[in-house]
């Protein structure tokens, strides 16, 4: 890649950090929302707040669940929290199975219960897994709520996954992201 084209990339992603699109903050702002919504009706396990969770071996990996769990009937009884809250008009009205239905949509219909699609491409998998790992978790409860229910899909930590997604990350940070923090480009 030349200097012209990487520092164009970079250009774009440093404008995405500090100035997302209207669209992405009302999204935002809609999950912000609904979290407190969520996290009411979601009320089989004892819930807690949680914040940045920073790896202390590679610092430039962090997360930040929307709560920590705890739930004695697991083995490991600490896990994780992942609350989403469909905000476009096509999703809203309908339950989370029903909006399977949508090649487009997050989750898949697998035997009549709705699970979260791990190459859909919006994140949400890999969201999930990196934060069982940056905060030791074995588990995560994946919560979609809808006007007309709630789903929960409980997520089981996948090293193998995880271990292939680790280097793109640190590929992406350090070679993209961190350069169009700073205002620099590669050479």
């Amino acid at each position: 890649m030349d200097k012209k084209t990487s520092k164009a990339k970079n250009n774009i992603i440093r404008d995405k950090i500090e100035a997302p699109s209207s669209f992405v903050q009302r999204m935002f702002d809609h999950g912000l929302k609904m979290e407190a919504i969520i996290a009411d009706k979601y009320v089989t396990v004892q819930v807690f707040d949680s914040g940045l969770v920073i790896n202390e071996n590679n610092l430039w990996l962090a997360a930040s669940p929307d709560k920590k769990v705890v739930d004695m009937t697991e083995k490991n009884p600490f896990g994780l929290l992942e609350m989403k809250a469909p905000a476009h008009t096509m999703y809203i009205n309908v339950t989370s199975l029903e909006a399977c239905n949508s090649p487009t949509f997050y989750l898949e219909n697998v035997n009549g219960f709705p699970k979260l699609k791990n190459n859909h491409g919006n994140g949400y998998f890999e969201q999930v897994q990196g934060q069982m790992v940056l905060t030791g978790a074995n588990w995560c409860d994946f919560v979609v709520c809808t006007k007309k229910g709630m789903s929960v899909e409980r997520i089981r930590f996948d090293q193998s996954f995880w271990l292939d997604k680790v280097q793109c990350l640190e590929e992406f940070f350090f070679k993209h992201f961190l350069p169009a923090l700073l205002g620099k480009h590669e050479d």
